[in-house]
């Protein structure tokens, strides 16, 4: 595994591993009831650069459709907009609240990348400042796309673009859903998704308002 691709992972475990309503699956992990579900597949080597107990791939109906990084892009492009107050903290200016820094540098004629976690805000993002709005639109999460006979809400969909982005996956691949929990899962590049599905009744209720296409592999 190149040290490039490990320090993706380690950003997208970071990302994630801030966020109360994420968790990721470990071995010794039997349950949770977060909103998000994650595991790596079944990579050692992996596994051991980053440092992680040992995680196993979420079971489900593996039906591999194709979703296009676009598409849940005009899913967010199409929710509608809510003002809010509140605060914020302020982006780390070293690596623009990316948590990483990248530099270039050639050898014998050869350019070569080296990322890593920004020194600055420790691969945080913030620089620790908070930033008071006393008026902001920004999209309503709540709101929900359809994807086949399921629905997901924007929240969902950006915690999606997010792993793509951070893996440099312009595919998302659709595997099909448990049912009785609603769960949907969801495989991108060597990780494995499980993100809680909005109910029906509750979809119907907040609107729908964008379809996500599916393509055959």
């Amino acid at each position: 595994m190149g040290k490039n691709k490990t320090e993706q992972y380690k950003k997208m475990l970071r990302q994630f591993a801030s966020l109360d309503q994420v968790f990721l699956v470990r071995e010794e992990t039997g349950r949770s009831n977060g909103g998000l579900f994650m595991a790596l597949t079944q990579d050692r080597s992996l596994i051991e650069e980053i440092d992680i107990s040992c995680v196993k791939p979420i079971e489900g109906n593996r039906i591999l459709k194709k979703i296009a990084l676009s598409d849940l892009k005009g899913a967010l492009l199409a929710a509608p907009k809510i003002e809010f107050f509140g605060n914020s903290l302020e982006n780390c200016d070293a690596c623009e609240g990316n948590g990483e820094v990248s530099v270039d540098y050639s050898h014998n004629g050869d350019l070569y990348e080296l990322s890593g976690e920004c020194p600055v805000c420790n691969g945080s993002g913030t620089s620790g400042k908070i930033i008071k709005h006393k008026n902001k639109t920004d999209i309503d999460r709540a709101a929900c796309a359809k994807i086949a006979d399921y629905f997901i809400d924007m929240k969902a969909i950006e915690q999606l673009i997010l792993t793509a982005e951070i893996l440099k996956e312009s595919t998302i691949y659709f595997c099909g859903a448990d049912q009785n929990n609603h769960l949907l899962f969801f495989h991108i590049g060597q990780v494995e998704i499980a993100i809680a599905g909005t109910l029906p009744s509750i979809a119907e209720r907040i609107g729908i308002v964008f379809e996500i296409k599916l393509k055959d592999d």
